[in-house]
């Protein structure tokens, strides 16, 4: 498994994960290709969106 990039149209290997021979190791090294991919990324505060709750006593 590879991490790749594509810019213009060319691909470039990014990194190398592994290789897997089993359904579980597949599965270890998408979990491991999915932490690197998204390392240094902050989570989005999707709470912070949710329309405010009116009380009855504001009409």
């Amino acid at each position: 498994m590879q991490i790749v990039s594509k810019e213009r149209g060319v691909r470039r290997i990014v990194e190398h994960i592994g290789s897997a021979h089993s359904p579980e190791e597949l599965a270890v090294l998408l979990e491991v290709a999915d932490t690197e991919i998204h390392a240094g990324q902050l989570a989005f505060d999707l709470s912070a969106l949710a329309p405010a709750k009116v009380s009855a006593a504001r009409r």
